[in-house]
């Protein structure tokens, strides 16, 4: 499973207090009923920190000429062309009381 970060989803994600590890994690470690389309292209996954904190993490899938690959270090660049898709992060955020 690959992640692609850039400044736009990084930066938005972090003023919700998320950072990318936490966002990899909870999306790693899904399970039932997770993940979960929420429209045509868009995934839900909802599970805990390393730290115990319960967050939503929202992405989609991207193919291979959707990256940017002038981005990427080269072990990423690998990682792309063996999986030919990423992961890529549109918003994460805590979850509410009511959420949980």
């Amino acid at each position: 499973m690959f992640f692609y970060w850039d400044d736009y989803n990084v930066e938005h994600i972090a003023e919700h207090g998320i950072e990318p590890d936490d966002a990899e994690f909870v999306v790693r470690r899904a399970s039932r009923p997770y993940p979960r389309r929420t429209s045509g292209v868009k995934w839900l996954v909802r599970g805990r920190t390393r730290d115990g904190r319960m967050i939503q993490v929202i992405y989609v899938v991207r193919q291979i000429d959707e990256i940017d690959e002038r981005n990427l270090s080269l072990e990423e660049r690998v990682a792309v062309e063996q999986d030919e898709s990423a992961i890529y992060v549109i918003h994460a955020r805590p979850l509410r009381r009511g959420e949980r």
